[in-house]
């Protein structure tokens, strides 16, 4: 890599696996730069999000190794107390990226060679059930050709519980409209 690049790699995590990666920034010769430049490693979920990073100083004189890990991949990782945690409930594609930062100082560096190990481990795990849905919500006409995919995380009390939200909220909205009818009849009279 030369100084100021960024490379990308991805790596497909299903529920129930999880990643550990070691990225290796090697000598490039440089034992006469004074100077050091930042380099860096993010991993990033399927939905773009920053699950964690590490970053150091490297001259080039020796080698600089930074390393990171994710749990395994599991839905209910969302309900985790760590935002870190949270990140990595969704199973799908995870970007590594890898960066070389501008030298302080200097102009640029000789070309940095860079290994990346990586190691997927666990056995994928069943995800989520995920059901189609018919029924009308909020108003919305159903038939054929307008089913929506509904996420089931196990049992069906999940999604009973929307559909008395639903009907609790079109009865006090039905009796709000009933006293304002009320109100306005009243002061005709």
């Amino acid at each position: 890599m030369r100084s100021g690049e960024y490379v990308f790699y991805k790596v497909r995590l299903d529920w129930g696996q999880g990643l550990a990666y070691r990225v290796r920034f090697g000598e490039t010769g440089g034992a006469g730069y004074t100077s050091a430049a930042n380099v860096e490693t993010t991993l990033y979920s399927p939905l773009g999000r920053q699950v964690d990073s590490d970053t150091s100083a490297y001259t080039g004189r020796t080698a600089t190794e930074l390393e990171l890990a994710s749990v395994p991949i599991r839905y209910a990782n969302r309900d985790a107390n760590d935002s870190e945690v949270q990140r990595q409930s969704v199973a799908g594609w995870y970007y590594i990226a890898v960066k070389v930062g501008l030298p302080s100082g200097a102009t640029a560096m000789p070309p940095t060679p860079v290994e990346l190990d990586l190691t997927v481990a666990g056995t994928p795990e069943a995800g989520p059930t995920y059901v189609t849905g018919s029924a009308d919500i909020l108003g919305e006409q159903s038939g054929p050709g307008t089913e929506r995919p509904v996420a089931v995380s196990g049992s069906s009390s999940d999604t009973s519980w929307v559909a008395i939200a639903g009907i609790g909220v079109g009865v006090v909205a039905l009796i709000g409209i009933g006293v304002a009818i009320w109100f306005v009849a009243r002061r005709r009279a």
